[in-house]
């Protein structure tokens, strides 16, 4: 179970990684953060794994606006 979740995480971050304006990545976030929620409410995460998905979903997002801000002519 664990592996599989890890797989639907990494599959959900991407899609910030691969989103291609502003609204895309602020859509994409919100919803990884409401599917990591609904992980930890289902207590296949525990609030430690919560806060580090959080931060990366975050920190990728960050990443990835400031990546769209630069490319915009």
């Amino acid at each position: 179970m664990r592996e599989q979740t890890r797989k639907n995480l990494d599959l959900r971050l991407s899609l910030i990684d691969d989103a291609e304006d502003e609204m895309a990545v602020r859509f994409s976030r919100t919803a990884l953060r409401g599917y990591i929620d609904a992980l930890y409410d289902e207590e296949r995460l525990s609030p430690a794994e919560v806060d580090r998905e959080r931060d990366e979903a975050e920190r990728r997002g960050n990443a990835r606006l400031a990546f769209l801000a630069a490319t915009v002519d």
